[in-house]
């Protein structure tokens, strides 16, 4: 064994360790990270303030056709994302309180 190997050894030991426990972390809480400089997929305060203060369920209907021209065309996946981050994070499997509907 070369001078130096177990420590290489140990190091990527350590480093896996630390992405399965990101990864379990990340799968226990609901986050997201918006690098965009004028915060173009979050959400106002005002928005999130609105929302909160409601009392009764929000239903939205959109309807998008499947075959728009390409500057059109993720209009759906971000009228999507909008309404799933306004709604806040998805149900725990098991949560009796919980209407979600992606």
């Amino acid at each position: 064994m070369k001078p130096g190997s177990s420590n290489a050894n140990i190091f990527l030991a350590a480093a896996i360790g630390c992405l399965v426990l990101i990864n379990i972390l990340g799968l226990r809480t609901f986050g997201r990270f918006d690098a965009t400089r004028d915060g173009l997929y979050t959400l106002a305060q005002a928005s999130k303030d609105t929302m909160a203060g409601l009392e009764d369920p929000v239903t939205v209907t959109a309807y998008f056709t499947e075959e728009l021209p390409p500057p059109y065309s993720s209009n759906a996946r971000y009228v999507r994302d909008l309404l799933e981050e306004a709604s806040g994070p998805p149900p725990r499997a098991g949560s009796p309180s919980s209407s979600w509907t992606p």
